[in-house]
């Protein structure tokens, strides 16, 4: 029969599991629901303890927040917009100063002057921000901007992918300790097999050959300090005697 446990430790397994899933998008998978029914209500305990949670357990995607990726696109299609509106722009104003030189040159038809110059001063034929000093100066500034964006966006596509990493990383490492702990608590509702059986035996007798191991230890610093101390006193007896022999000596001379 399982031993009983606690409704604080399941309750706490169970805040973990949903937690964690819920911070992922997977509150709806079918492994945490059930695992999480079964948690709640205590029961088919040992039908979850047989299951490998790493083999179910959701895996967390590497994805950008939705709200940087809608501010990265934002950035995408203005930069993209920018890339071709100078074309736009500069064949506009093509169009505007060949239509504005013709009215011109039927004006003026013993005027001395070419099409470009005409183009970059029309005499009032064309507004001036069509003309092509105007039109040189504004594609300047959309193709600097387009160039700018396309370096913010850029930052922003690592900075999102980095921050994306490291919580993929953290929720990686939440999910391996809630293996854990899943495995923890199931693991008295697991049924007796003869492999496990062998398992415990295998891991009595490693702790057995330890603590024989240690034991050996222990005596053979003990036998080493034993014959130290017996070496000691018969170097200290050998002492006594010589001593003895001088003493009588020294007696027999006086």
């Amino acid at each position: 029969m399982a031993p009983k446990r606690t409704k604080s430790n399941a309750s706490e397994l169970l805040s973990k599991l949903t937690t964690w899933a819920a911070s992922i998008g997977e509150s709806d998978n079918p492994y945490v629901q059930q695992l999480s029914d079964g948690l709640t209500q205590g029961t088919e305990l040992e039908y979850w303890a047989e299951i490998e949670p790493s083999d179910f357990l959701p895996i967390p995607v590497n994805e950008t927040p939705i709200k940087v990726q809608k501010r990265l696109e934002r950035f995408f299609l203005l930069r993209s917009s920018l890339v071709f509106m100078p074309v736009a722009v500069t064949w506009l104003s093509v169009a505007q100063a060949a239509a504005a030189f013709n009215r011109f040159v039927n004006d003026h038809p013993s005027a001395n002057t070419n099409f470009l110059i005409f183009w970059n001063h029309s005499h009032g034929y064309i507004p001036v921000y069509f003309e092509l000093q105007s039109i040189a100066d504004l594609d300047f500034i959309i193709i600097t901007s387009a160039i700018v964006l396309n370096v913010i966006e850029t930052r922003l596509q690592r900075i999102a992918d980095k921050r994306s990493q490291d919580v993929q990383i953290s929720q990686m490492a939440e999910r391996s300790a809630i293996i854990l702990e899943i495995k923890r608590y199931l693991r008295p509702y697991r049924k007796v097999t003869n492999e496990s059986i062998s398992q415990g035996v295998q891991a009595s007798l490693r702790g057995l050959n330890e603590v024989h191991r240690n034991a050996a230890a222990v005596t053979k610093n003990l036998s080493i300090g034993i014959l130290s101390n017996q070496k000691e006193a018969v170097r200290l007896e050998k002492i006594k005697d010589k001593l003895s022999e001088q003493k009588i000596k020294q007696t027999k001379k006086l």
